[in-house]
């Protein structure tokens, strides 16, 4: 009437079924949580790299203004806005030549402010730094070459 199972038959049973299930499972959740620290890690980088690229090109182009005679102003590097401004640090001085005379330029030291800002997130600005320009305005003749 009741016959023994055959020890010969082939299969897993639900025990272990149920054992194989959960360590999958917990593999599963560890490649998952590597996976995403990655993509947000990817993004992060990808965010600052964008960043520096858009700092030097503002720096770059702001190496262009003379802070004397501009003292604020705004332009864009591709989807970016770049707002700055410039405020001088100590009064303007003559400036001299080489060889220790008065020069045609007076010279002035100026702290130039800017913003970044992503034009498809204008809520979000890229951030704010600091640059120091010289700033010129000839106000004398230039002297002649000699010889």
């Amino acid at each position: 009437m009741f016959e023994a199972p055959c020890r010969s038959a082939r299969g897993f049973t639900l025990l272990e079924a149920v054992v194989s299930l959960a360590i999958f499972a917990a593999a599963g959740i560890a490649l998952y949580a590597l996976f995403s620290n990655n993509l947000f890690a990817l993004t992060r980088i990808d965010e600052s790299q964008r960043q520096v690229a858009a700092v030097r090109q503002a720096v770059e182009r702001l190496s262009g203004v003379n802070p004397w005679h501009e003292q604020q102003g705004r332009f864009s590097i591709d989807d970016l806005e770049v707002v700055w401004s410039a405020q001088p640090v100590e009064p303007p001085r003559n400036g001299m030549t080489s060889f220790g005379e008065l020069g045609a330029f007076d010279v002035g030291l100026f702290d130039v402010q800017f913003d970044i800002v992503d034009a498809a997130r204008p809520g979000r600005p890229l951030g704010r730094w600091h640059l120091r320009l010289v700033g010129f305005d000839l106000v004398r003749p230039p002297i002649p070459p000699m010889g």
